[in-house]
């Protein structure tokens, strides 16, 4: 018997177009979440492999929705800025990116009444950044849980790049330009938002984050866990300023 609804934070990305299959097996209806933080470019992009879903699988399972997160973005970024220099890494960036759509998907699930939620995280493929590491994948769904919604990754994590691709594939999406990955460099341009700063990124994701210069400014998992704690309670803030919150009891 499936579940009823989930939520996926959505980039249209390989992992994340994978996470969206397997979850129709178990879900009525996945919806598909991107977020826009004010640095992307063409967040519609995610449409294209949202259109082959619906297509495949029926055009109700599936609500795809564009969530403007640059409010508590430009907060958390805020708050964290005065700690960059304690951290020394340019993924401060990233980190409140990161927890931007967290806090943007808990405001939805809760909103929509959604108990579950999931995201293409895979550190098999991609833990070279903390974003991606199980320990700080476990505060991501801590967090989660802390207001009633349950992560679910009741799915299969390959191992390989190319194994996400070829089931893609064989599913009839289009995995992009296949002679980039020989550069390190994602082949999803034309599926996903490029946020203006991925070539940071980039850095500490391609083999090029194994020189001492860039290692130098890497940010380790420990790291961000702890900057993730200094900045929560803005995150929590943003969530209850924008669920509605029940009236007291005996209030009239």
């Amino acid at each position: 018997m499936k579940e009823k609804e989930i939520a996926l934070l959505y980039s249209g990305g390989l992992d994340t177009t994978y996470s969206a299959i397997c979850l129709e097996k178990s879900f009525e209806k996945i919806h598909l979440l991107t977020f826009d933080n004010g640095f992307c470019l063409n967040p519609l992009a995610s449409e294209k492999h949202v259109r082959i879903l619906k297509a495949k699988y029926g055009k109700t399972r599936f609500v795809h929705t564009i969530i403007d997160i640059k409010g508590i973005f430009k907060r958390l970024k805020e708050d964290i800025r005065q700690k960059r220099s304690a951290c020394g890494s340019p993924l401060f960036f990233d980190l409140c990116c990161r927890f931007s759509m967290e806090s943007g998907a808990v405001v939805y699930c809760l909103k929509n009444h959604i108990r579950y939620i999931s995201d293409g995280a895979n550190p098999e493929t991609q833990g070279q950044m903390f974003i991606q590491q199980r320990r700080y994948i476990e505060e991501t769904d801590r967090f989660f849980r802390h207001y009633g919604i349950k992560p679910w990754r009741n799915y299969e994590i390959l191992k390989r790049r190319g194994d996400t691709s070829n089931v893609l594939r064989e599913a009839g999406f289009d995995t992009g330009i296949r002679w980039l990955k020989y550069l390190g460099i994602t082949t999803q341009f034309f599926t996903q938002p490029f946020c203006m700063r991925a070539p940071v990124a980039f850095l500490f994701t391609s083999d090029l984050r194994k020189l001492p210069i860039v290692k130098r400014f890497g940010l380790s998992e420990d790291t961000a866990i702890r900057l993730r704690s200094s900045i929560e309670e803005s995150a929590h803030s943003f969530i209850r300023e924008n669920v509605p919150q029940p009236e007291e009891s005996g209030k009239r």
